[in-house]
């Protein structure tokens, strides 16, 4: 999403950040940056990558591009001497405003880097040392984050630490530089370097020396510019991407910088049921969403298969609500039921979609962009859980519209998903493992219950679309009703067990498979007994609301596996195509 660039040379800078930027296959319209110069710190917005000439003149720079506007994308300049940037999403804000006030720095301001700058700043009074004050900092703050740094007190030196979030450094022809994408790097080095979790990176024009978490000076293996930070598959970089892409959509949702309409929910004091339309992937979405508007926004709500609903006889009442999904907005049964449900009577729709400028998008009242990026594998993967998030987010705007009491908890859920998708990521080696003993099986079962269900729906779509393997979803309580008897020692059961209400249950479900000789490979956020034929993988500690998202990355990681053993063209899988033009 937002893009992180920055470095010190000596000589002019400017036009060659620029020069970088425009290797960025996603080009993001805005642009903020930030340069020391005589005078202090200096702020430079602009809309469009601009040519080298219009920049300013300046030794040290960073950079910022984004979607998201000239504000939301300006590095904070704070008391003309510190300039800081920060990319993702802070778990513990309550904890660094509370250590504000211990450091008597009292402020109306409520913005983030504001906050941080603060904090900087005092541990740099304190000690007069900027590396030392950035890395206390950096023990105070939690999260999946990237920050970059510098001081007209010290003008020689640019300081990035990361957290989690891709970040590079490089080091070349009197030039030190970093970014979060390493493509941007190619012009300067050969080999570049990625930032570990913790690090602190210091650059000067003429070296570049990277601290770990502890503060000892670290020796980190570069990687030629042209493999660094890559992944052998679209699919599988852009499974990695979902931490990144959630912190960066996250932290602008809780600084009201997505679309204006989440921000007033009296526009749909009226609305009292919803009805989602959605195909494929986008319908599994969908069918998540239903719980969270039912529970969260108290709003009966259905779900209908675009290809079927086109075709229904019904009358949509003024107070529904028609939100309708897909991934590239062109999809034709989609875009054929948006304008179904119009001429049946619907007043108020809604178009979530990765295109802005799509079909479905141009064709609804009010549009929610998921701002995933570009997608360049043939299976869904980062733009289904941004449809999630995306989903959630109109679950609690309704409930707003209609006085609910959200839970106090919420916001600080949403802080920790980035990092739970990390450790969900962190579990790829026990997944390839499963997936090697899966890719030798004819059939699979995945099973869960209620809002798990649909996320098990998805994750037999993605054994079957990259796998090429035969695999149903079933809900858990209906195993007996006639699934149980394929069980066998060829039918591998696969499970999304989060510890809930139903955990009983559907451990007793999968009690059943076993008895039948069946094999069970159980996702849960609990340690669970090891018993023969009974595989588990511990998941993150449970999110109350936003759990569903981890089971599903943790199902496209492994069907991607699977289909790696079975030695599957992985991003080009046979028969299936990006955009659906056809019924």
């Amino acid at each position: 999403m937002d893009t992180l660039l920055g470095g010190i040379s000596n000589h002019n800078i400017g036009p060659q950040l620029m020069r970088a930027l425009q290797r960025n296959p996603q080009q993001h319209p805005y642009l903020a940056l930030s340069y020391a110069s005589e005078d202090g710190c200096s702020l430079w917005v602009g809309k469009i990558v601009p040519d080298a000439a219009d920049t300013p003149e300046c030794r040290l720079a960073i950079l910022r591009s984004s979607e998201f506007g000239a504000i939301a994308t300006a590095p904070y300049l704070y008391k003309n001497h510190l300039c800081i940037t920060i990319s993702g999403v802070i778990e513990n804000i309550e904890q660094v405003a509370e250590r504000l006030m211990e450091t008597d720095h009292l402020s109306k301001e409520k913005r983030l880097e504001h906050q941080i700058a603060c904090l900087i700043d005092w541990h740099w009074q304190q000690h007069r040392d900027l590396l030392r004050a950035i890395q206390s900092v950096c023990k105070t703050l939690q999260g999946y984050y990237s920050l970059a740094a510098f001081s007209k007190e010290k003008p020689g030196t640019i300081y990035c630490t990361t957290t989690g979030g891709p970040l590079f450094v490089a080091h070349g022809n009197g030039m030190s530089v970093f970014s979060s994408e390493p493509n941007l790097l190619q012009e300067r080095a050969a080999l570049i370097t990625q930032l570990h979790h913790g690090d602190v990176a210091e650059l000067t024009e003429h070296k570049i020396c990277i601290f770990d978490a502890n503060g000892t000076i670290a020796l980190r293996d570069p990687s030629p510019v042209h493999s660094a930070g890559q992944l052998p598959h679209f699919m599988v970089r852009e499974i990695h991407a979902q931490a990144s892409n959630a912190a960066e959509f996250i932290h602008h949702a809780q600084e009201q910088q997505l679309e204006n309409w989440l921000n007033t929910p009296e526009l749909f004091s009226h609305i009292d049921n919803t009805l989602l339309i959605a195909s494929g992937s986008s319908h599994h979405a969908a069918q998540t969403a239903r719980f969270w508007l039912e529970n969260l926004a108290k709003m009966p709500t259905q779900v209908e298969l675009a290809s079927d609903f086109r075709y229904q006889d019904r009358t949509i009442t003024p107070n529904t609500l028609i939100v309708v999904i897909s991934q590239s907005g062109e999809t034709i049964d989609t875009v054929a039921a948006l304008q179904h449900a119009k001429q049946r009577g619907a007043q108020v729709t809604l178009a979530i979609s990765n295109q802005a400028n799509s079909a479905l998008m141009r064709q609804a009242d009010l549009q929610f962009q998921l701002r995933a990026g570009e997608e360049f594998g043939a299976t869904s993967t980062k733009t289904f859980t941004a449809q999630l998030l995306c989903l959630f987010l109109v679950a609690t705007t309704l409930a707003k519209a209609r006085h609910q009491n959200l839970p106090a908890q919420l916001d600080a859920e949403l802080r920790k998903l980035p990092s739970a998708i990390a450790a969900v990521l962190a579990l790829s080696p026990k997944l390839k493992e499963w997936g090697l003993y899966l890719s030798k099986k004819p059939n699979l079962i995945v099973t869960a219950r209620q809002s798990y269900y649909p996320i098990a729906q998805e994750g037999a779509l993605k054994l079957k679309e990259v796998a090429y393997l035969h695999a149903e979803a079933c809900p858990s309580g209906e195993l007996k009703h006639g699934t149980l008897a394929l069980v066998g020692n060829n039918l591998p059961v696969i499970a999304c067990l989060p510890w809930d209400m139903l955990a009983d249950q559907l451990l007793a479900n999968l009690h059943d498979v076993r008895n039948k000789h069946g094999e069970i490979f159980a996702l849960s956020d609990i340690a669970l007994p090891q018993i023969a034929g009974f595989n588990t993988i511990r998941m993150p500690e449970k999110l109350a609301h936003l759990n569903p998202i981890l089971y599903a990355i943790a199902l496209q990681l492994l069907s991607y596996y699977t289909a790696i053993h079975r030695g599957n063209t992985i991003d080009a899988p046979r028969n299936i195509s990006k955009t659906v033009t056809t019924e």
